[in-house]
């Protein structure tokens, strides 16, 4: 060979003198061993010195069994011949040689056939190459039968006996007919196995099959053959046990026996240990012959003594082509590197180790639980938090085992199991929160504004809304004289009044964003600060006491003295202080947004102290309102009197008073007793 461009087309290999030149380049490079990936089904012109350079270098080569593809019996009927009785005389050979030589005789013949046939189509003698064109194809049916016979005795492997504790023997995929290379090939080589690879559901190859069913026996795949080689093992005396492993025992190379892991099917899980990286490694048939021509004389990326005593697959490397299939670390990836990592797993006893069904099947189980323990008792938001952090932990931890021990936890069922149950319970939980949001606005939002109501909607997760100490201000407000009145008054009129009550504060207290916390009989609690917090809230309580005075004596003006005969006089006390503030019953049964503390207890008390039309405020609630907004207060017309050194029920020191003067009042003096 001169010029080695004249053979090559981009990928595409047009002569199979190519072939022979690259067995021959390895040779001259030591390499030990050659397993060739490519079927060499035809006959063709250079093929006899491709077989001379197998027999220099030991050589393996590539069969395949197919499902749909007529076989050679089906194809012999149609050429007369006679394949029961060619079955039985190839049966009693008794030697592999003797098919050998029979394989032989066969291409002799064949190649002997060809020749009258060339010669009397040249001589336009039709008829006659019609006979001797059927006869070619009659012959070469009977080569591959003969070569059929030769693999059977080669390397057929027996079912296994089922055992008393495996009920079944396995379930290999099965082939209608085999394609094996042509005869002078497979006589010249090493070995020879099939490379078939059946892909999973998601068409990505993570498993190859190591041996195959057809006609009623196993065949080992070429990897398979390969290693037995290697190790000095007949492939007719492993022991194939489905589920669980193929056996054997090396005369060479290894210590012990030998155990490959496989599945029902016959498979072996894929330890895949490089992706795009292994591309890197290889070698193309350019660099190959450039090197053979001009050694060290140019460039051509070879280095000699990464071929000596390696073991080369030779293989083609069309991108789109059924030689490049995705694997788990790549979309294309060529099957050369399948059979790669296939040999080096083995070699290495490098196995992916799955983790048996029942810790498999516990880790689902424990997670959906996590899960549910996470939702019912912390708030959802932290549960999903935590959720994508163990995701994210346990993606690392798979990767890692798998990576460090080639143990492959499972990866799709908890993930899922997580996802799954993660979005239940979010669906579950969003399904009780706007239970509970229904009940607080049944409840709960009849007592403040709405645009109290729809903060408190809005935060409704917020812990703070439901429990928590801050600064509140607290107005009580009580109709003066009110056991008189019932005693007066009808049941009826007496619940008239107080609705008539109610709807002057509630409105009011509403306007200016306050909270009534509780109706309780005659009287009213509001609070302004809570749960919603404003930084003037002395000033609007304030301003809220005034309005509920005023409105009562209009009402008092407009009906309340014509219908009920006397006027409805109130007494209004507002704090200031630090309080508990939250909800009291839960969230389930009877919702209560309520205060805590002594500030609440000293408004109730100044309440009570509160002359009819009088509006008595606590010390801080008047120095908080003065520096917020005293401005206000002059253009409302209101002032402040103070009542020093004021005796409160509860309280061993006095306290200081004041009372709001508002349209012009004057300070007046405070009920008498303590209350």
């Amino acid at each position: 060979v001169t010029d080695v461009d004249y053979y090559l087309h981009g990928e595409e290999i047009f002569s199979r003198e190519v072939y022979a030149f690259a067995l021959q380049a390895l040779r001259a490079l030591k390499v030990k061993y050659i397993l060739i990936d490519i079927l060499f089904e035809q006959i063709r012109e250079k093929d006899p010195l491709i077989a001379l350079r197998m027999n220099e270098v030991p050589t393996f080569i590539a069969y395949k069994f197919v499902s749909h593809f007529p076989s050679a019996q089906e194809l012999g009927k149609e050429y007369g011949v006679d394949t029961a009785s060619l079955k039985r005389q190839l049966d009693a050979i008794p030697s592999e040689e003797e098919i050998r030589q029979k394989i032989a005789s066969l291409l002799d013949t064949i190649e002997n056939l060809k020749e009258q046939r060339d010669t009397l189509l040249q001589e336009a003698r039709l008829k006659e190459w019609a006979v001797i064109d059927r006869l070619v194809k009659k012959t070469e049916i009977i080569l591959s039968l003969t070569a059929e016979a030769y693999l059977q005795h080669k390397y057929q492997i027996p079912f296994p006996e089922p055992s008393q504790t495996q009920k079944s023997i396995g379930e290999p995929f099965e082939a209608h007919t085999v394609i094996l290379p042509n005869g002078l090939f497979l006589i010249n080589a090493r070995g020879f196995g099939f490379i078939n690879v059946e892909k999973g559901s998601q068409e990505i190859v993570r498993s190859i099959p190591l041996v195959f069913g057809y006609k009623g026996k196993l065949y080992p795949n070429l990897d398979l053959v390969f290693l037995c080689d290697y190790y000095g093992v007949d492939p007719r005396d492993i022991k194939v046990v489905f589920g669980k492993y193929i056996e054997f025992k090396p005369n060479r190379h290894y210590f012990g026996t030998k155990r490959i892991p496989i599945d029902e099917h016959g498979n072996f899980l894929i330890n895949f240990r490089q992706g795009e990286s292994f591309l890197a490694q290889g070698t193309a048939l350019h660099q190959l012959f450039h090197y053979a021509k001009y050694k060290d004389k140019y460039k051509s990326g070879i280095k000699p003594e990464e071929f000596k005593d390696a073991f080369i697959i030779f293989g083609e490397n069309n991108i789109g082509g059924t030689d490049t299939q995705p694997i788990p670390l790549q979309p294309g990836f060529p099957m050369i590197g399948v059979h790669a990592n296939v040999i080096d797993n083995i070699l290495k006893d490098d196995y992916v180790k799955l983790l048996p069904s029942l810790p498999s099947g516990l880790i689902v189980v424990v997670f959906g639980l996590l899960l549910g323990l996470m939702f019912a008792s912390v708030d959802y938001r932290k549960a999903t938090i935590v959720s994508a952090v163990i995701i994210v932990l346990y993606f690392l931890t798979s990767i890692m085992l798998f990576n460090k021990y080639s143990l492959a936890i499972p990866i799709v069922k908890p993930l899922g199991t997580i996802l799954f149950a993660y979005l239940f319970l979010i669906l579950y939980t969003i399904a009780i929160a706007e239970e509970e949001r229904r009940q607080v606005r049944r409840v709960f939002l009849k007592t403040v504004s709405p645009e109290i109501g729809e903060e408190i909607l809005r935060q409704y997760d917020n812990e703070a809304i439901w429990g928590s100490k801050r600064m509140v201000t607290i107005m009580f407000a009580d109709i003066r004289g009110f056991t008189s009145w019932s005693e007066q008054l009808t049941p009826e009129r007496t619940v008239e009044l107080v609705n008539t009550f109610y709807d002057i504060v509630s409105g009011i207290i509403f306007s200016h964003g306050g909270q009534i916390n509780k109706f309780i009989g005659d009287e009213v609690m509001a609070l302004f600060g809570a749960p919603i917090q404003k930084e003037d809230a002395e000033v609007q309580a304030i301003l809220t006491a005034v309005e509920i005075q005023r409105a009562a004596q209009r009402l008092n003006n407009e009906r309340i003295v014509a219908e009920f005969g006397k006027p409805m006089h109130l007494g209004i006390g507002v704090n200031t202080g630090e309080v508990v503030v939250g909800t009291v019953g839960g969230k389930q049964t009877r919702i209560e947004y309520t205060a805590l503390g002594d500030s609440v207890n000293i408004a109730a008390r100044l309440q009570k102290l509160a002359q009819p039309e009088q509006i008595l405020i606590g010390k801080l609630t008047y120095e908080r309102a003065r520096q917020t907004n005293e401005l206000l207060f002059k253009q409302k017309n209101i002032a402040f009197a103070h009542h020093p050194e004021v005796m409160l029920k509860g309280k061993q020191i006095t306290v200081d008073v004041y009372e709001v003067l508002y349209d012009s009042r004057q300070p007046g003096d405070i009920r008498s007793g303590v209350f």
